[in-house]
């Protein structure tokens, strides 16, 4: 299977380079939210060839944009040439902080020993953030978790799990420390202390095992287990993303994912706030295999959509997390 229509993995690395160090600039403008690859889309007609596709706020008439606005019709790259889509999108959102703690009988929520992918975690500090455990990962051979940087936070900042929204008032329960973090990418990693480790994703019916890392192609069919909208299935839509962040900056190396129409959720929820942090397994003939694409690092900002068509998720490379922290997804 080709990674994006026409290209070669190598050429798919090629114009993901050239979209995170030329392309960046375009996400200073207000209305584009995002630069990835992505299949030509003309009068709705999705084609099967590969574009550089700028996802924006609202699409304008060009007597309507000054000169320095116009996205040019292709880019080049030596012995090949895509061109160009423009599609109207909205800002992704992540987890919000909470502000009142509470309890609920929900399992993902409760404090686990051992601690698993798919539960909830935090941090300890000013905004208490709550996220989903994504993954556990090995740094020289010692088990440590994965989660977001706007979860986790900054290195040394200690971890508890449940996360804030979901202990009891000073009540909170430390597992460890972030020891990596990085906020281009999203992601922090943390030691694990005072619990076990159970690598299963939790909520499957079959044990699901993350054991390898894959690279993300257009078209992969991929599940996630999140703390708030549990499981839930989706197809890759665009790859090697720069995508804005609210408040300012912008995320590296990601994915922007769609509703499965196979496996359609509650008001087309596929990703929501508090399942930040969750991993994005890939599906094969229905069913989760044991590779990782990606971490979620947000999605789409509405809670209720009519059309699933609109509703996404975006995530962070794995491979991009394992290659900065130096890590692995098994002991060896």
């Amino acid at each position: 299977m080709e990674p994006s229509p026409g290209l070669t993995r190598g050429q798919v690395n090629k114009v993901g380079n050239f979209i995170r160090r030329s392309l960046t600039k375009w996400l200073d403008n207000d209305n584009i939210v995002s630069v990835g690859i992505a299949k030509k889309m003309i009068e709705g007609l999705v084609l099967n060839e590969s574009s550089v596709c700028f996802s924006v706020i609202e699409k304008k008439d060009i007597e309507d944009l000054s000169p320095d606005e116009v996205i040019p019709d292709s880019f080049s790259f030596g012995n090949f040439t895509l061109r160009t889509d423009v599609v109207e999108g909205r800002l992704p959102t992540t987890s919000r902080a909470s502000q009142v703690a509470v309890a609920n009988d929900n399992p993902r929520t409760q404090l686990r020993n051992p601690i698993q992918p798919g539960i909830s975690i935090g941090s300890l500090g000013t905004n208490m953030n709550t996220g989903t455990i994504g993954s556990i990962v090995y740094k020289n051979n010692v088990p440590h978790l994965i989660s977001n940087f706007h979860v986790l936070g900054e290195r040394a900042t200690r971890v508890i799990q449940p996360g804030g929204l979901d202990s009891l008032r000073n009540s909170y329960h430390e597992i460890g420390s972030v020891v990596r973090a990085d906020k281009d990418l999203d992601c922090s990693l943390s030691t694990i202390a005072y619990r076990g480790i159970d690598r299963k994703v939790y909520g499957f019916e079959q044990d699901v095992i993350a054991c390898d890392i894959g690279d993300v192609s257009i078209g992969d069919e991929v599940v996630k287990s999140g703390r708030r909208t549990k499981i839930t299935y989706g197809v890759v839509m665009c790859i090697k993303a720069i995508v804005k962040k609210r408040g300012g900056g912008k995320l590296i190396n990601q994915f922007l994912i769609g509703v499965h129409p196979d496996f359609i959720p509650p008001f087309c929820e596929i990703s929501s706030e508090y399942d930040s942090g969750s991993g994005w397994i890939k599906v094969k003939d229905g069913r989760p295999t044991g590779t990782i694409l990606g971490i979620n690092t947000g999605g789409d900002p509405s809670d209720v959509d009519s059309d699933c068509s609109k509703e996404f998720a975006v995530a962070t490379e794995m491979k991009a997390i394992a290659k900065k922290f130096k890590i692995t997804i098994k002991p060896s």
